[in-house]
């Protein structure tokens, strides 16, 4: 292999990383979304009292 050969592989390897580390930080923000909304979700479902009152059953 000659050293420009090398350098496009080098290059197309960079590159895909890049393509990859990007869909991952994609995907990770998209599931935070949906964590996010599930939990105002869930307190919608149980009141906006929902916290306090699982202290009290705590206690």
């Amino acid at each position: 292999m000659t050293a420009a050969g090398f350098v496009v592989w080098v290059v197309v390897g960079v590159l895909l990383l890049g393509i990859v580390f990007r869909f991952v930080v994609l995907l990770t923000r998209i599931v935070a979304a949906g964590n996010d909304r599930s939990e105002g979700r869930d307190r919608l479902r149980h009141g906006r009292h929902a916290d306090d009152y699982e202290e009290f059953l705590s206690d």
